[in-house]
């Protein structure tokens, strides 16, 4: 649940800051921002029933990176191999989203 809700989140704050700016890169980095830090936190205290600190915020920082490298380079690769836009959106979700429930389960639940 904590996924979907930051997922929907995201969609909206990246609409409303789209809207009042125009700029994709503003819109991306303030609604994505934003998401990663509030999805450490409700990860921490919801999902995993943990005290949250600085930490955990680091290591889902951390974890994120990696997902964002592993699916930039598959999309690199499907893109190369001729992928439809979709598929490739769609199955870098699938790795991005996938690597990220699995490291954020081991890590947070060694904390």
């Amino acid at each position: 649940m904590v996924a979907l809700a930051g997922e929907a989140l995201y969609f909206i704050l990246y609409g409303l800051v789209y809207h009042f700016t125009t700029n994709n890169t503003a819109a991306l980095t303030s609604s994505g921002g934003i998401c990663i830090a509030l999805n450490s936190y409700m990860h921490a205290r919801f999902t995993f029933k943990l005290s949250f600190g600085w930490g955990l915020l680091w290591s889902y920082l951390l974890i994120q990176l990696t997902g964002f490298l592993f699916a930039f380079y598959i999309g690199l690769a499907l893109e190369k191999a001729g992928a439809e836009p979709w598929m490739i959106s769609f199955l870098t979700y699938v790795v991005w989203a996938g690597l990220s429930f699995l490291l954020t389960r081991a890590v947070y639940r060694t904390k």
